[in-house]
């Protein structure tokens, strides 16, 4: 990373399950290869220009981070904006190891640095998101979360730099890629539905849903029914995330 670049975040709270969007803009004319660089404690989503580019970091430790290296050739134009969704989950579990919140990220257009965080960068807390909840799945996975898409989105202001040190070192592993939903066969009732897709499967939630009125809406997930539903608590364990949504 350039000496310039800092590992940066909104606050200084170092606050559990919190989730904060970072925003830069940056302009290339002509380049051949655009290449971003970026690492967190937690968990990102990276969008140029809209696009989503990248997401999920690579498991490691405190003392030893991993960065992504991204092409973002193909999203970018003259003038770009970026933003970059960051969860700090703040809690140990078997997929992380608890450390500062922070994130750190540069861009490189052919080999020339254009962009990198530091304390001019903008961010902002996501109040869509129930910051602070620290709903358990399980002690192993860590949090699940609640998203808001009716709230008035917070404003940005001017991050801080972080005490946060570590070595850096290139991922050794491929990113993950997004393909083709998987296909699924539902069966409604009076105010659920049953999504069924046919074999046990892992990944991100994606969703796309068309909402006739503002609503929560709560995704219960699991490998088997019990009396017609999926069995949402057991003991201590809730695998549900929620979803409130807006009319649209």
């Amino acid at each position: 990373m350039n000496t310039g670049t800092k590992w940066i975040w909104n606050n200084a709270n170092n606050l559990k399950d919190e989730y904060v969007e970072f925003y830069d803009k940056f302009h290339v004319y002509n380049a051949k290869k655009i290449i971003m660089r970026l690492s967190c404690d937690g968990i990102y989503a990276a969008y140029v220009d809209g696009h989503l580019v990248a997401f999920s970091q690579c498991a490691d430790f405190p003392e030893y981070k991993f960065y992504d290296e991204i092409d973002i050739t193909r999203y970018c134009q003259e003038e770009n904006e970026v933003k970059i969704i960051v969860w700090h989950l703040g809690e140990d579990s078997q997929t992380y190891i608890n450390d500062k919140a922070g994130v750190i990220f540069e861009i490189s257009a052919d080999d020339k640095i254009i962009a990198y965080s530091n304390e001019n960068t903008y961010s902002r807390i996501m109040n869509e998101y129930k910051n602070g909840y620290c709903k358990t799945i399980t002690r192993q996975l860590g949090f699940s979360f609640l998203y808001d898409n009716t709230v008035i989105k917070g404003n940005y202001s001017r991050s801080i730099e972080t005490a946060k040190s570590c070595n850096l070192y290139k991922r050794p592993i491929k990113g993950l890629i997004i393909k083709e939903r998987t296909p699924i066969k539902m069966t409604k009732t009076n105010n659920s539905a049953i999504i069924d897709m046919g074999k046990e499967t892992a990944g991100f939630l994606d969703l796309s849903i068309n909402s006739f009125t503002e609503q929560k809406i709560l995704f219960t997930y699991g490998e088997r029914l019990e009396n017609g539903h999926v069995l949402r608590k057991i003991d201590a364990r809730d695998f549900s995330v929620e979803f409130i949504a807006k009319r649209g």
